[in-house]
């Protein structure tokens, strides 16, 4: 279960890291003791094993999940091997995978109660996108993943949500400090409106830097942030880490 007292900082590496990398990585971060800071790394699949069995101060994400139990899908890693390797929990519905591997909230969908069904923690990703956000549809479309996502789930202590605006992602244009206390507002409200949830986990991700982090840390009651680019060298991650510890 994730513990609602600590801020939550997950370092997503993407397509990114040799082994060597890697080890450098995780070799730096985990020095790092701070009682109240959950530190969570969403690695590539090859090196969960590896990392989720040498580190108990930094818990091992995978970064996607497949919608099937096993069989004749080449190229799918599923619950069982994950769980296998030691690995805490998965993003879903990055919008990368949305935008570029065509999932669907469906399919989203599917993965979220495969890992509830495993009792393991889930990382949602939701966000619209630059044409949907001029369109004035940013409220609809945060209703229509979540609602869609968690068709049929009930197990919210299992559940973290990161809101991530698609135009933000790599662009080192972070949303405004009005507009990303809007959203969290708005997000929160359906969370206690539609499923009786008061106090969702909630993180901010999308060009997240030591500045951003600040914003985030003092103007908002968020509980985190989903971290790309900014925390894959460890030690402009420390600096960002300190933000949300030492305020």
């Amino acid at each position: 279960m994730l513990d609602r007292k600590k801020y939550i900082l997950a370092s997503n590496w993407k397509a990114n890291f040799t082994l060597e990398e890697a080890i450098n990585w995780f070799e730096i971060v985990s020095r790092l003791n701070y009682p109240d800071l959950r530190i969570i790394a969403a690695i590539p699949y090859p090196y969960i094993h590896y990392f989720a069995t040498r580190y108990n101060n930094i818990d091992v994400f995978s970064q996607n999940i497949s919608h099937v139990l096993g069989g004749a899908y080449t190229g799918e890693v599923t619950i069982s091997m994950l769980k296998s390797v030691g690995f805490r929990g998965s993003i879903v519905g990055h919008s990368e995978r949305r935008h570029l591997f065509n999932e669907s909230n469906q399919i989203i969908n599917k993965k979220v109660l495969i890992l509830q069904e495993n009792s393991t923690e889930i990382i949602l990703c939701i966000g619209e996108t630059l044409e949907e956000r001029k369109e004035g549809k940013t409220e609809r479309v945060l209703y229509d993943q979540i609602i869609s996502a968690l068709n049929g789930f009930s197990r919210f202590e299992l559940l973290t949500v990161a809101y991530e605006p698609v135009w933000a992602i790599g662009t080192g244009i972070p949303i405004s400090p009005h507009d990303l206390t809007e959203a969290e507002r708005f997000i929160r409200k359906i969370f206690e409106d539609k499923f009786g949830v008061k106090n969702i986990i909630l993180l901010y991700g999308g060009s997240v830097d030591k500045e951003f982090a600040k914003v985030i840390r003092n103007q908002t009651t968020l509980d985190g942030a989903l971290i790309g680019s900014a925390s894959w060298k460890p030690h402009n991650f420390e600096e960002i880490i300190r933000i949300f510890v030492e305020h």
